[in-house]
């Protein structure tokens, strides 16, 4: 069964790690001791990285462009295809 994270849980996970990376662990043992696996874990890096939990319940809110790191366009291309 999959276990879904508020932003402030992950944000929470993101700190301990940091914490404990900085004590000399690996990332497999603190992925393991958090209970999520490590792509999870780089996935939230990559999101959530530097944020407190107020800018993430912000980031919650905020309209899905902005979220999704840009605006979506389409481009017309020559032949046709």
């Amino acid at each position: 069964m999959k276990k879904r994270h508020s932003p402030k849980q992950i944000v929470a996970k993101l700190r301990q790690t940091d914490v404990d990376l900085g004590k000399g662990m690996k990332v497999s043992e603190v992925c393991r001791r958090l209970g999520v696996s490590e792509q999870a874990y780089y996935r939230w890096r990559t999101k959530y990285g530097g944020m407190d939990p107020r800018m993430a319940k912000q980031m919650r809110f905020a309209p899905s462009f902005i979220a999704g790191g840009g605006f979506l366009c389409a481009v017309p291309t020559r032949g046709g295809r």
